[in-house]
């Protein structure tokens, strides 16, 4: 079916004179999809995830543009998660397309018109479960190793090889590997050992 503006389709639909009139302008001009493949669902996770889960500032490219780059702190934003969450839906199972940057006007114009609750009960409950899910997961997963022990360590390491000068890649890809493989209280250990080395160096 033909790819047809949030904006413009609302307005035809809000301009059907009966509800059968509606109904009919549901059927004739809006597609739902009932499934997208796992692997899809899992990188708009992803991104979801890389957007909303992290700390950005603003900096210029090259050619003096405006970019945002993540700073690597986390800085979790749920409600702009759920926001996002609904407009990759709408991207991802119909033929309508989102025409501004922030979505959010368009979203107050889907939910009041009724357009989304369509949308969402049309896509099977176990499929939007099983979408939900997986970011879930994901922003579990993402919080959960950015506050762990074998994350601190590797950061210090990496930060530890910067201050000294030294290419450390081999080293830290080796470590990687080992940190894998240990336990939660040997991983406790190393942390304190790296935490108090860490001081060390920054006292001198």
């Amino acid at each position: 079916m033909e790819k047809i503006g949030i904006k413009a389709f609302i307005e035809r639909y809000e301009n059907c004179a009966t509800e059968k009139i509606k109904k009919d302008c549901l059927k004739d001009y809006l597609e739902v999809k009932k499934y997208i493949p796992f692997n899809l669902k899992v990188a708009l996770a992803e991104r979801l995830v890389s957007v909303t889960c992290f700390e950005t500032i603003e900096k210029k490219d090259l050619d003096g543009k405006s970019i945002r780059e993540k700073t690597g702190r986390i800085k979790n934003d749920s409600v702009g998660r759920t926001l996002l969450f609904y407009r990759i839906i709408v991207e991802q199972y119909t033929n309508l397309t989102v025409e501004t940057a922030g979505f959010y006007e368009e979203y107050d114009m889907l939910r009041s018109s009724g357009i989304l609750e369509y949308i969402l009960a049309s896509i099977p409950e176990d499929e939007r479960a099983e979408f939900s899910h997986i970011v879930d997961m994901k922003v579990s997963d993402t919080l959960s190793y950015y506050d762990s022990p074998q994350k601190f360590v590797s950061d210090q390491v990496e930060r530890f090889g910067t201050l000294i000068g030294v290419t450390l890649n081999p080293f830290l890809e080796k470590l990687a590997d080992q940190l894998g493989e240990l336990d939660e209280e040997h991983i406790d250990k190393l942390a304190k050992i790296v935490a108090a080395g860490a001081k060390l160096k920054i006292l001198k």
